[in-house]
């Protein structure tokens, strides 16, 4: 799902908190959305939460650029490889489509509810 919008294009994520803003763009305190999981690490994902992640790359010619993914989780799941489940947090998205974070990389975890939390494994 990407859809053009101010500042799109906009995935499954991005497009979740667009629609949750009101016009100036805040979702308020006690409003049910998906709120920002503070401290969390990639064992903190579970099903219904939205990450987001990042990571530099570089492209056949040499150009560093910044991949980046969204997903909404609807299930986890394990990698074939038992070694690749300690170093990568693995989840089947909405599309149907296998994803994964591993447990340095840097993302954004949301999750339904009325506020910010506090990670799980803090």
């Amino acid at each position: 799902m990407t859809d053009e919008r101010p500042m799109g294009p906009h995935n499954v994520v991005t497009s979740k908190l667009y629609d949750q803003e009101d016009e100036r763009g805040v979702l308020h305190p006690g409003q049910e959305g998906y709120w920002k999981v503070w401290g969390a690490r990639a064992i903190d994902i579970r099903p219904g939460d939205l990450v987001m992640s990042g990571w530099k790359d570089k492209l056949d010619d040499g150009t560093e650029v910044i991949q980046h993914a969204e997903y909404e989780v609807a299930e986890m799941a394990s990698f074939t490889a038992p070694t690749m489940n300690t170093i990568r947090v693995g989840f089947i998205g909405t599309n149907g489509l296998f994803g994964s974070v591993g447990m340095l990389q840097a993302m954004v975890l949301l999750r339904w509810g009325t506020g910010n939390k506090l990670a799980d494994s803090i």
